[in-house]
């Protein structure tokens, strides 16, 4: 074999050995996530998951969500949560109460947008909610139809 044909043997040799390297690979690249936010109340087994989105549907990274949890004798013991969304617009709150006396209500905001989501562990412990982000004025200053 000559020194040419050697060379070319070598180059066509790579090739074909990469060219079947990529051949197994799968064709759909994974699309990295970001870890979910969890904030633990460790009152309980229940979980709320939120997923907040904008007007469009696309995840709304760093919305804040917080909500407060009371109990005990006249409500004396006081527990405040808060977490911000991920990149997926995803927060978790894990270890939620399993019994309330009333609904825990969970106020999501971006900037000057908000939402408020009402939850009760005693219809379901493990809720999903996907979140539209709200304006405030339009919670606020919607007028009831006029009769004309």
């Amino acid at each position: 074999m000559t020194r040419a044909s050697g060379l070319a043997f070598c180059v066509i040799f790579a090739a074909t050995t990469l060219a079947f390297a990529q051949s197994g690979q799968s064709n759909q690249t994974p699309t990295p996530t970001s870890p979910v936010t969890e904030i633990s109340a460790d009152r309980g087994s229940c979980k709320v998951d939120f997923k907040v989105t904008n007007f469009l549907g696309k995840p709304v990274y760093n919305a804040k969500i917080h909500t407060e949890l009371r109990w005990g004798f006249l409500n004396g013991h006081r527990l405040d949560l808060d977490a911000g969304t991920n990149a997926d617009g995803r927060a978790r709150f894990i270890n939620m109460p399993n019994a309330v006396k009333s609904p825990v209500v969970f106020h999501i905001r971006n900037g000057s947008d908000e939402a408020l989501i009402t939850w009760d562990p005693g219809t379901n412990c493990e809720a999903e909610y996907t979140v539209p982000v709200l304006r405030k004025s339009q919670q606020t200053n919607q007028a009831p139809p006029t009769k004309e």
